[in-house]
């Protein structure tokens, strides 16, 4: 069986902060990294694409930037904002 990481884990923009990431779905040499960036005080739907779990989605937290830890870069195929809006502060 396959090991699936939460993507809710946050860790803070300082993390990480040694990679020049952008906006959106990042994988380092070992990480699957989804950047999120835009207005703090809206939370967004991110779906993630897992081999085993194709359509994982979480909401963002309302303090941005965060950069959530998706998984290994080798479990992780794709993440991305699916337009859905979680809500409003």
């Amino acid at each position: 069986a396959t090991a699936v990481a939460t993507a809710s884990v946050v860790t803070p923009a300082s993390a990480y902060s040694s990679l020049s990431l952008q906006c959106g779905y990042n994988e380092t040499q070992y990480d699957a990294i989804y950047l999120h960036c835009g207005n703090p005080n809206v939370s967004v739907e991110i779906e993630v694409s897992y081999p085993s779990r194709p359509n994982y989605k979480f909401c963002t937290s309302y303090i941005t930037p965060y950069r959530y830890y998706l998984g290994s870069a080798s479990a992780v195929n794709h993440a991305w904002f699916n337009g859905v809006i979680c809500g409003v502060k």
